[in-house]
């Protein structure tokens, strides 16, 4: 039986719900609920003898933060059942009260509960209604009690420890790490807490999962387990490979038996136990004479007794045990359906002397070898660069999908924009032709006075270079000149700022036409990044990402003992790294792969809104007008004339006699 909370389940029946449960009784108050930190320091001051007895029963009132059901209220709720042989003389049905009290516990709080392992709720939810108000005195019976109503819950109400926030306490004994792992379905497994820190290594260098049972496997540990193989999307599906290093004796059997079936419990069906050791082939003489040490079936109670014997029957049978009698050590013959033909017990040892060997006689870089011995036969270490082109490839198609997926909803959305697109386009062509057609002098002008600064700039330019030599005695008459030349780049702004505006003056239809059409650009651009916003996720997720055969892509069979000579020589972690020329391939690979789905792949978006279409034909007919009596109808004031004039005699007739960079200085051209 177990010796303590959160062990080994025994076996019960796997069906049906519980029927010790009372449900009518979920909103009644049945246990007498405790502040557990409060009442765990009068605990420790009553061990430590500073207050006696009396002292800590008044003191344990204080701690009380729900009163339950009394001592009569109990046993009327929850009568004993008839007595058979062996069973006690409670005046109350424990198992049923710790049921209800649990499921009760589950029902209203549930996952709200503070975390707390399960002593935890040992102390605030049982111990005081079992031990103070029933007077229960037989605290190992309580512990199995609660441990086996915890079992049934799980078998038959489908009950997880998470659901009441419950941590293992072993939990700190397991290294999972599986992720990116191409072995996530692997686990070590160990029976002795000892070895944790020399073994834990493996994972991390395999990327599997290693637990050290700590003597009796603990549920809570798988279903943490589970949780996280789903919460990283590994499918639990597969098959799961336990290998199992324990001692050669009936609890290191029913461990390995525990172990499997603690994984079945919490979500996983297809589970295989590997003993690597120790295994009958490795109990040799030489073992036995050095490492045996006695198993005793003889317990205080004739019950105790005959169960220790039924477990180790039930060893012999399946490894041959190691019997010796009458001095001499006993081998038995096997059956024909492979056990062995071993002396089945009742009520103690019947002459023959019992053994086992503790994996404590072995040293930890033998069980290592042991470990990597058996994992070498399940894994292809070249799988872990395999895997490592993989996330290559993933993150290849990641890096590009985005633009990819851009690409193609626009490709969708040009296909609806296209005749409004082409629509619009002809028109300001046809717009900027007529506008060339009746503004040709004044771009002529623009044109000149942009070829007449140059050709001044240039000229200041090289008068610059050429004073550069003597900069530091000619550093005035630099700077003199920066600033003509800088007077000059805003006189020619100026000048070309006034001569558009002439343009827009004197043609004004063109200009109210184009400016008729900005909204429409807008509305086709709101459309576009409306799509691409709605789209892009939903186009992402069509692309897959995952290669479908990353071994026609690279070979990394090469490399296929480099896990194990690393692991064998130590390392406490390892990484697959690919060569250049590997990840050139992957990722070559890759890209031609979302290129071809890209290339494959259609994107439907909606057609433009009904009233973006009619508005924006409305602003073609209306803009299609005004260029249709576009012509020069505006008129410039006089001084804008004057202006207009001097410049055409200047630029267009070659009439020399005015030069607009003549007064720079003076402000002429000032904005």
């Amino acid at each position: 039986m177990p010796e303590r909370f959160d062990d080994l389940f025994d076996d019960l029946p796997t069906s049906g719900r519980m029927r010790s449960i009372r449900r009518d009784l979920l909103h009644r108050s049945i246990a007498t609920v405790l502040d557990s930190d409060r009442a765990s320091q009068h605990y420790l001051a009553f061990m430590r003898g500073e207050i006696n007895a009396a002292t800590l029963d008044a003191a344990l009132e204080h701690c009380i933060v729900e009163r339950g059901m009394t001592k009569a209220e109990i046993e009327e709720t929850f009568p004993p059942q008839p007595l058979c042989p062996g069973q006690n003389d409670l005046s109350f049905n424990r198992t049923a009260l710790i049921a209800t009290i649990v499921w009760q516990e589950w029902q209203r709080v549930g996952q709200r509960r503070p975390k707390g392992n399960i002593r935890h709720f040992w102390y605030t939810h049982l111990m005081y209604t079992l031990t103070r108000v029933m007077q229960d005195t037989n605290i190992r019976s309580m512990e199995e009690c609660f441990n086996r109503v915890l079992g049934q819950l799980v078998r038959q109400e489908n009950f997880r420890y998470a659901d009441l926030n419950f941590v293992s306490m072993k939990s700190k004994l397991c290294e999972a790490i599986f992720a990116d792992s191409p072995y996530p379905n692997i686990i070590l497994a160990c029976e002795k807490e000892s070895y944790h820190t020399y073994l834990k290594r493996l994972a991390h260098v395999f990327h599997v999962t290693f637990l050290s049972l700590g003597g009796q496997g603990s549920y809570g540990v798988y279903e943490d387990l589970v949780f996280q193989f789903m919460e990283v999307g590994i499918t639990l599906d597969q098959e799961f490979r336990i290998l199992v290093v324990t001692d050669f004796d009936p609890h290191g059997y029913k461990i390995q038996a525990a172990a499997k079936e603690h994984l079945e419990r919490a979500g996983i069906r297809r589970v295989t136990i590997e003993r690597v050791y120790l295994n009958p082939e490795h109990i040799t003489p030489g073992i036995i004479e050095r490492f045996a040490v006695p198993y005793e079936v003889g317990k205080s109670k004739a019950s105790t007794t005959k169960g220790a014997c039924s477990l180790y029957n039930a060893f012999g049978a399946l490894t041959g045990g190691i019997y010796k009698r009458a001095g001499a050590w006993v081998q038995f013959q096997r059956n024909g359906d492979g056990t062995y033909h071993v002396p089945q017990l009742t009520n103690g040892d019947e002459g023959y002397e019992l053994y086992r060997v503790e994996l404590d006689n072995f040293r930890e870089d033998v069980l290592i070898e042991l470990l990597i011995d058996a994992l070498a036969r399940v894994i292809d270490g070249a799988d872990y660069y395999y895997t490592a082109a993989k996330i290559l490839w993933r993150e290849t198609i990641k890096r590009g999908v985005v633009e990819a997926a851009h690409t193609l909803i626009q490709r969708a959305v040009r296909a609806k924009t296209q005749p409004v697109d082409r629509q619009l386009r002809e028109l300001r062509d046809r717009l900027g032709e007529r506008w060339n057609e009746l503004t040709a002098d004044e771009q002529t002008l623009i044109e000149r006075v942009r070829e007449d600064y140059d050709s001044q700039y240039e000229s200041i330019q090289e008068d610059i270079d050429d004073l550069q030599e003597r900069i530091n005695t000619l550093r005035e008459e630099q700077e003199r000149l920066g600033r003509q030349q800088w007077s000059i780049q805003q006189t020619a702004d100026d000048v070309v700022a006034f001569l558009r505006a002439v343009k827009r003056v004197v043609v004004p239809d063109i200009p109210a036409a184009q400016q008729l059409l900005v909204p429409a650009d807008e509305q086709l651009r709101a459309y576009r990044e409306a799509q691409e916003e709605a789209q892009t996720e939903p186009v992402v997720n069509q692309f897959t990402i995952e290669p479908s055969a990353i071994r026609d892509v690279v070979d990394c069979s090469s490399h296929a003992e480099t896990v194990f000579q690393q692991a064998r020589a130590g390392a406490e972690t390892f990484t697959a790294e690919l060569d250049y020329q590997d990840r050139r391939r992957v990722t070559s690979a890759a890209e031609d792969d979302m290129e071809a789905q890209q290339e494959s792949m259609t994107v439907e978006v909606p057609d433009l809104p009904a009233e973006t279409v009619d508005d924006i034909a409305q602003r073609v007919r209306d803009a299609n007008e005004l260029l249709a009596q576009a012509d020069r109808t505006g008129e410039l004031p006089d001084e804008w004339q004057t202006l207009r004039a001097h410049l055409v005699d200047h630029y267009i007739n070659d009439d020399l006699d005015w030069d607009p960079w003549d007064d720079w200085e003076d402000g002429a051209w000032q904005r």
